[in-house]
């Protein structure tokens, strides 16, 4: 590992450099109020004239290829934000619209493109996933923009400031320059990205739980193998879940484990799950699809769809999520052929009827939340629970009721 202050814009240079996001990184999530704080922390470094810290961009150095390429493991929201503000000021001073003696062309070419590729390779940041289409088409014409992404509402607040003069574009350039970084450059195949990125969040990273369990999926594969899982199962199961993954691996690990993970510990119980039991992530990659496929069925729910969509509809409105672990394991032994579809309809509308009188006896959900955990557990303790399933879940709730309700 290597580790140089730099100045940010110094970083940037080099004709064959390229920066990629890994797939298992999250999307690019700076919002307005980001950018309005970085634009007036640049006014101000303009007027004192000196280096200002930018934080520290973590990367991989790759020059197996043609080209040499960083992916980016942390400070990708800095590099891409800073690189959006370059671009602005590129096209501004492309379509003339300010004066301004800073070289449209050197911020192009040692910045933002490299002019010897090709064209599907010209541009040096990689994003990830729907953000690479948004910051290529901001490169093309403006009725390409994707105008619901974060990278293009971040690019046009940048036009719209830069173009009110705060600040000249030649002040503004300058104090770019002035952004100092920490380069940390890791080497391929020696230092652990994992135990640097866990090191970085510690210190206040601001990730998701889901963020955490993708990196720690993909991040030690190599870059064929992160892409192909990402796009095989990964996106999927982000898909099935409405991008609520953080709440679905909750569940999950709820069914598997029978212990409910505080919501801000969920990454920590997926590690050590995985370290004591998975030996193939491919494997559990495809059981967490399964079962998301579950869980989609559950949270998309839809009144008068079909029988038991109807049931789950019923479940949402009562909003109790705490059932959601029984539900996904309900739907599996469905579809290991233990009950039927006419069982899980069953076992639904009892579950609505338990809820309900949960909500008007006032039974706290903490109870709840540890009999929905254990209930196929209990099921499954009877030697004949397949030939009996339904009826060893009606005796199981209504006990249940009797002690709780």
């Amino acid at each position: 590992m290597k580790a140089n202050e730099k100045k940010f814009t110094r970083f940037l240079e080099g004709s064959d450099k390229h920066f990629i996001i890994p797939v298992y990184q999250r999307n690019y999530d700076w919002k307005k109020e980001h950018c309005k704080q970085l634009f007036d922390d640049l006014i101000d470094i303009s007027k004192i004239n000196r280096t200002h810290f930018f934080g520290s961009i973590v990367s991989i150095y790759n020059d197996d290829g043609d080209d040499l390429e960083y992916l980016i493991i942390d400070g990708q929201q800095r590099l891409t934000t800073l690189s959006l503000l370059l671009l602005v000021i590129y096209k501004i001073i492309d379509n003339n619209l300010l004066q301004t003696n800073v070289n449209k062309e050197k911020i192009k070419d040692e910045y933002l493109i490299n002019k010897y590729e090709e064209d599907d390779k010209k541009i040096r940041l990689k994003p990830v996933k729907n953000d690479k289409n948004a910051f290529s088409a901001l490169f093309e014409n403006e009725d390409d923009y994707i105008e619901d992404s974060n990278i293009t509402i971040n690019f046009k607040y940048f036009y719209e400031r830069v173009l009110k003069e705060e600040i000249s574009i030649d002040k503004l350039f300058s104090a770019i320059k002035q952004l100092v970084i920490v380069d940390i450059e890791l080497k391929n195949g020696e230092d652990d990205p994992q135990l640097i990125f866990e090191s970085l969040n510690s210190t206040g990273l601001d990730l998701a739980e889901a963020d955490k369990v993708r990196n720690f999926i993909l991040m030690k594969e190599n870059s064929s193998i992160q892409e192909k899982f990402y796009n095989k199962y990964w996106n999927k199961i982000e898909e099935n879940t409405n991008y609520n993954v953080s709440d679905f691996i909750r569940d999950y690990l709820t069914i598997k484990e029978r212990i409910i993970p505080n919501k801000n510990k969920v990454y920590f119980h997926f590690k050590k799950y995985i370290t004591e039991n998975i030996n193939n992530i491919e494997d559990l990659l495809i059981d967490l699809l399964k079962f998301s496929t579950y869980y989609k069925k559950i949270i998309n729910a839809k009144k008068n769809d079909n029988n038991i969509s109807n049931v789950l509809h019923k479940i949402n409105r009562l909003e109790s999520i705490v059932t959601y672990p029984f539900i996904m394991e309900i739907f599996e032994d469905e579809k290991e052929k233990i009950i039927s579809k006419d069982d899980v309809v069953d076992i639904l509308n009892i579950i609505v009827i338990f809820v309900f009188r949960r909500l008007i006896c006032e039974v706290p959900t903490n109870a709840l939340n540890k009999i929905f955990m254990v209930m196929g557990r209990e099921i499954k303790k009877y030697d004949n629970y397949k030939e009996y399933y339904l009826e060893i879940f009606k005796y199981y709730t209504q006990t249940i009721m009797i002690w709780y309700i």
